[in-house]
């Protein structure tokens, strides 16, 4: 059984404060759905630190740019930040699996290196309207 990591809102904002460049409102080239790291990164993909999982909370890499890993481990967003995510790059060494507190069917998961530029384009289960697109509400490392 894995234990959550939790932390709190101003802990979390001051460490993104610390991690990312001012202004990380970049764009990707890259279509819908998973996808690769390549020799041509979203300009996000500089912003988030080698070893971290970072979120948006607008597609494209847009918007407040928050981040949060320690290694392997289940960690939970905090209230102010849950459900706000739109964009997610995974930066770490493993494998992540994002969690809706079972709003989403099935897990969605990146392996290294990988990111969703946009979550309204992830289906959760049910109709063309569920997504992932706001509903991440914590991170699975590893």
């Amino acid at each position: 059984m894995r234990v959550r990591k939790s932390f709190s809102a101003a802990a979390f904002s001051v460490t993104m404060a610390t991690a990312f460049l001012a202004g990380s409102g970049g764009s990707a080239s890259a279509a819908d759905g998973a996808r690769q790291a390549a020799s041509v990164h979203p300009a996000a993909y500089t912003d988030c630190k080698d070893g971290w999982v970072c979120f948006w909370d607008y597609p494209g890499f847009a918007g407040g740019a928050w981040s949060e890993v320690n290694g392997k481990g289940a960690y939970g967003i905090p209230a102010p930040l849950a459900g706000k995510v739109s964009s997610v790059l995974n930066n770490s060494p493993y494998t992540i699996t994002l969690n809706s507190n079972g709003d989403c069917s099935p897990s969605l998961s990146l392996k290294p290196g990988r990111w969703y530029e946009d979550l309204s384009l992830e289906n959760c289960g049910g109709t063309v309207y569920d997504t992932w697109n706001n509903r991440v509400t914590g991170v699975d490392i590893g």
